[in-house]
């Protein structure tokens, strides 16, 4: 089975178009895949990569949500520290602002339920934190 030059030369051209168009991915940092390339540019970095994002940046975006994580749950456990206090998570408001909220139940509140609202969970568990700072500092 022989192969004709025409057909050598569309490979060729084909080949090249393909180098071409990854060469432009590069360039203008966009998302156009190459015709019969496996590979993206990295949308974070650039970097080409066989995914949407690269290794490198997934590992940053994973170990900043773990650290996100890990801060609330710091922030959970200081507000439910003291023998008795009692924290609860509400349900998200879709309707909001404020998206989330959360009750505290401690001997700064009183031991009366007290709520604290935020854009996100960790913005209710920082506003429960200041204000129980708050309360503390004029005792």
């Amino acid at each position: 089975m022989t192969r004709d030059l025409t057909e050598i030369a569309q490979e060729d051209a084909r080949d090249a178009e393909i180098e071409r168009l990854k060469a432009e991915i590069v360039r203008k940092n966009t998302w156009v895949k190459a015709q019969g390339a496996t590979w993206w540019e990295c949308r974070k970095c650039g970097y080409p990569t066989s995914g949407r994002v690269c290794q490198k940046c997934e590992n940053i975006e994973l170990q900043a949500k773990l650290a996100a994580a890990e801060a609330a749950v710091g922030t959970l456990n200081e507000l439910r520290s003291a023998e008795g206090a009692s924290v609860e998570i509400l349900c998200d408001n879709p309707d909001g602002p404020p998206s989330n909220a959360i009750l505290v139940w401690d001997d700064w509140t009183g031991w009366k339920q007290k709520r604290f609202e935020g854009e996100s969970l960790a913005d209710a568990l920082s506003n429960a934190l200041a204000a129980k700072g708050e309360t503390r500092a004029k005792d």
